[in-house]
């Protein structure tokens, strides 16, 4: 890919310098994260580990997968501990690091003997080749010989960092979140539909509101079936789906929704979910974020919201005749005409005045009962004057 180019997205070794220690513990999760969903192994293999003062030094992230697991990348064994260091990690402090009072951590000496790895995480660090050796050469003096032979041992410094990063748009729009270097208007996973409060509950309805026009022989259609017919669709790469409705008719919630494990069957990885909403203007624009796509990004879904039909066709055209590994979400007002090719679209009924009513009481607790029942039957279904949700 053009280095010009590079800027737009991909990060390098001086903005991971910049993250702070809880930042950087943060960042190698989510990594191992989108790393295990790329691999198709479960999530709840990872988990934060013990406090980095703790009497044993306890790992600050650590991946325990079953023995014989298909290999992955950059996590090296099915048994992988994370030790992360913001500052630069030199060879004489790694002895001290893995053996404080001269003892090895319970820690390391477990990994080995199981036939995992180690691996020190340093920010801070920009390790040529040689002084790459060095370091390696340090974290295996520390060990006892009847282990040199038994674990993995490595070193990751800022840009061996910053290359695992960059597998990971989701990963590289967080990252530009910390540091203050933000692509304008892009974002991953999080609370799309309502930016004024901490993510709400996903609110269910009885009626039947979802219409798949490629199949208008099934009607509307629950909810939840809706929701899963959606994930087929993008999970499979250069999926295309235009989900259309009338203003405050839940949409952007709804695709919220697409990548939350506890509603439905086969959520998407939050760690895939890119969006951006036309009105704000983002930079750079979707069209020339896709002319920068790398093919070497991990599986990613492009959630565009307030997408007009000539950008949905032109993206969805894009997507198709690449070897990207992207499928494609676009949200917009009714448009009876809106039938894109190659596009399955979703039309999303307005809500129940139940729907509406416990959305009051989410938004607007201090209002009474009564008066909440009474704004929802005027409401008629559109839930707009309640924050942005559509």
């Amino acid at each position: 890919m053009d280095s010009r180019l590079t800027p737009l997205l991909e990060i390098d070794h001086s903005q991971v310098r910049l993250l702070n220690d809880s930042d950087l513990r943060e960042l190698v999760y989510r990594l191992c994260e989108a790393e295990l969903q790329k691999f198709g192994h479960p999530i709840s293999a990872i988990k934060a580990g013990g406090h980095q003062d703790a009497p044993d030094g306890g790992l600050d992230v650590i991946v325990s997968l079953p023995k014989g697991a298909a290999p992955l990348d950059f996590v090296l064994k099915p048994n992988t501990g994370f030790q992360t260091k913001i500052s630069a990690f030199g060879p004489g402090r790694i002895e001290k690091e893995m053996k404080p009072k001269g003892k090895l951590r319970d820690s390391i000496r477990s990994l080995c003997l199981g036939d995992g790895a180690y691996v020190i995480v340093s920010a801070g660090s920009s390790t040529a080749d040689s002084e790459y050796k060095k370091r390696h050469c340090a974290m295996l003096s520390a060990l006892p010989k009847a282990l040199q032979k038994k674990g993995t041992l490595d070193f990751y410094d800022g840009d061996r960092l910053s290359r695992w990063v960059n597998q990971h748009p989701a990963v590289i729009l967080w990252l530009r979140e910390k540091v203050k270097q933000p692509l304008i208007g892009w974002k991953g996973y999080g609370n799309w539909s309502n930016i004024t409060q901490e993510k709400t509950e996903f609110l269910l309805d009885d009626k039947n509101r979802i219409i798949d026009t490629e199949h208008p022989q099934d009607g509307p259609l629950p909810i939840l079936e809706g929701i899963n017919r959606i994930r087929s669709i993008l999970s499979r790469s250069k999926g295309a789906v235009r989900l259309v409705g009338v203003s405050g008719s839940g949409k952007t919630r709804l695709a919220q929704a697409l990548f939350e494990a506890q509603i439905g069957k086969a959520a998407l990885h939050t760690i895939q979910a890119i969006y951006c909403d036309m009105g704000d203007e983002p930079q750079p624009p979707p069209r020339e974020l896709l002319e920068h796509w790398n093919p070497c990004y991990h599986q990613s879904i492009l959630v565009i919201d307030n997408c007009p039909p000539e950008l949905h066709r032109s993206l969805s055209m894009k997507i198709r005749g690449s070897n990207h590994g992207i499928s494609l979400l676009t949200i917009e007002y009714d448009i009876k005409d809106d039938e894109p090719e190659e596009t399955q679209v979703f039309h999303l009924d307005p809500c129940s005045s139940g729907v509406v009513e416990k959305l009051l009481e989410q938004r607007t607790p201090n209002v009474s009962q009564v008066n909440r029942r009474k704004i929802a039957e005027l409401s008629d279904g559109n839930t707009c004057p309640f924050g942005k949700i559509a």
